[in-house]
């Protein structure tokens, strides 16, 4: 099992953040597969303990998790769960 997002799971939970009215977007680090990535914010800071629980739902899925490793910077890593 990857522990990778592929291009489909990026679009998937940026539309995600957009429905639910979250000022973010996610982005990775490489091409179209990662393993990381940050947080880009497009407005009003938000509570990103919510965020991150709001995408590990659509992650749970394929058994993977996402995990912020740098708060401030909005870097994070995925996890296979």
């Amino acid at each position: 099992m990857s522990t990778c997002l592929n291009f489909n799971q990026l679009v998937a939970i940026n539309t995600l953040l957009k429905e639910n009215k979250i000022n973010y977007s996610v982005h990775t680090h490489s091409g179209c597969y990662a393993t990381g990535g940050y947080f880009k914010k497009l407005g009003r800071k938000q509570n990103m303990d919510k965020i991150v629980q709001l995408i590990n739902a659509y992650l749970s899925k394929d058994h993977l998790e996402l995990e912020l490793i740098d708060y401030d910077a909005l870097h994070f890593i995925v996890k296979y769960k």
